[in-house]
């Protein structure tokens, strides 16, 4: 069951002008045919076809089950052309027929109950329901035997006459609906804040002991356990975001460490200790589950796909992020935004439609240090991805330019337009402001000009002077 691919040959071809659209967006194409062909009558249509299909095949008792599940979002017709076409042969140039077919919003109701069984949805299938339903994004997600996608593509057909009968051909170009978000991006993730209990036992957590070698019998203490080494007891305090958005980072992710004084032992108690985050990662999980039509009852399968966020820490390369270590209302560190976290770039929204539901999973992995002993955290949270803004997210609309540095100087790369509501200026400022104009032209001309403006008697005589003697000192070298 692969999705629909591009097919176009000289007996009929389909062209798009774009590949990626917006629902609401018109295709806007071209239907062409390059054979020769002559007929006293062709009809040329386009449809735009939308459709949600699964599949799963089941091994059972040796043999193999295949079960399918398949429902229509769109199927919106419209006849290009009819009437009489005529290609001379041998020309070499294509005859074509222009289109413009919009893409509904929302899912197409005069299409439903589709005879469907409504146990094999996840949604409602009546028509009142399905009408207030947006058209989900392309989709597509494979796994072993089991496959899910939603697609969407133009397909042209002609029919004409030819030698008494009645013949077809067919021509069909895929494109990619997007959907995007029309608010500003967003500024809270929706944090929740989780506790996880922790404690490190080392005797560097004694003041004056933090960089101090252990010896063999310290060591041997440390690693029995024994109640004579100091333990520090604490609480790691994360702020996990429950909504991500598709291009919209850096992902917060807050941390911060609050002692537990009553857990602590006592030669340690009340001092300040250090906490370090030392590697972090982080994995977006998508779920994807689909419904496919059985013979008493619908069959449903899922798997998960897992893909990094990416960071400067990606891939659980050494860190060094101080964390907040205080009882009180010390502010947490924002992991997030110091490692720069975000999506993949291949990362897909979350949506439920017919037999298709896609969720997220955030999972996490944290290895901190406090006083040389090291302790990892980990943790899962169930998020929801939206699409992305439709406005981008470092765009500044109606910005003015910045300076631009040229030879070590700020200078602005922009002309500031006059004021048009100001007054015009009188007569005597448009002279004052001629005579200074011509005045800098006249000093741009030559040096002595330059040194003379602006200067007393005394000192253009000295200028002058000088001016000669330079002179008659090129003429002595000439000479």
């Amino acid at each position: 069951m692969p999705s629909t691919y591009a097919k176009s040959n000289h007996n009929l071809g389909v062209q798009v002008e774009r590949s990626n659209y917006l629902p609401g967006d018109a295709v806007v194409g071209t239907v062409y045919r390059r054979n020769a062909m002559v007929c006293p009558e062709a009809t040329i249509e386009v449809v735009l076809h939308g459709r949600t299909k699964s599949k799963m095949v089941v091994r059972r008792n040796n043999n193999n089950h295949t079960y399918r599940g398949r429902f229509t979002l769109l199927n919106s017709r419209q006849r290009v052309f009819q009437g009489p076409v005529h290609i001379p042969e041998g020309v070499g140039e294509q005859q074509q027929w222009g289109f413009a077919i919009t893409i509904p919003t929302n899912i197409d109701a005069r299409l439903f109950p589709q005879q469907h069984d409504a146990r094999e949805s996840y949604i409602p299938i009546d028509s009142g329901s399905v009408s207030q339903m947006a058209l989900p994004a392309s989709f597509n997600s494979l796994y072993s035997r089991r496959e899910a996608f939603v697609e969407y593509y133009i397909e042209a057909t002609i029919r004409y006459q030819r030698k008494g009968s009645w013949s077809m051909e067919t021509a069909v170009a895929p494109i990619h609906v997007v959907t995007l978000n029309p608010n500003p991006p967003i500024a809270d993730f929706n944090l929740l804040s989780r506790r996880y209990q922790q404690s490190v036992s080392s005797q560097r957590l004694v003041p004056g002991m933090e960089g101090a070698e252990l010896s063999r019998k310290e060591k041997m203490k440390k690693f029995f356990g024994s109640s004579s080494v100091p333990r520090f007891a604490f609480n790691l305090e994360v702020g996990v975001p429950k909504l991500l958005q598709i291009g919209n980072y850096p992902i917060p992710f807050s941390m911060r460490v609050v002692p537990s004084w009553p857990a602590t032992t006592e030669l340690i108690r009340d001092v300040p200790q250090k906490a370090k985050l030392v590697t972090f990662g982080a994995t977006l999980e998508t779920y994807c589950n689909i419904r496919c039509e059985g013979l008493f009852r619908p069959h449903e399968a899922h798997w998960c796909q897992k893909s990094d966020l990416q960071s400067q820490g990606f891939g659980y390369r050494p860190l060094s992020v101080e964390i907040p270590c205080a009882i009180g209302n010390t502010s947490p560190v924002d992991v997030g935004g110091v490692i720069r976290l975000r999506l993949p770039s291949s990362s897909s929204q979350g949506f439920t439609t017919f037999n298709v539901k896609v969720t997220h999973r955030l999972s996490w992995k944290a290895k901190c240090e406090i006083a040389g002993e090291s302790f990892t955290t980990r943790g899962t949270q169930d998020v929801l991805v939206i699409p992305a803004c439709s406005v981008g997210l470092n765009e500044q609309v109606g910005s003015a330019p910045q300076p631009v540095p040229v030879d070590g100087e700020m200078v602005q790369s922009w002309i500031v337009p006059p004021d048009e509501t100001a007054p015009p200026p009188s007569f005597a400022e448009a002279q004052k402001e001629d005579g200074n104009q011509g005045a800098s032209d006249k000093g741009g001309s030559n040096k002595g000009g330059s040194e003379i403006a602006g200067s007393s008697k005394a000192d253009i005589a000295a200028i002058e002077r000088r001016e000669n003697a330079n002179e008659a000192a090129l003429s002595n070298e000439k000479l």
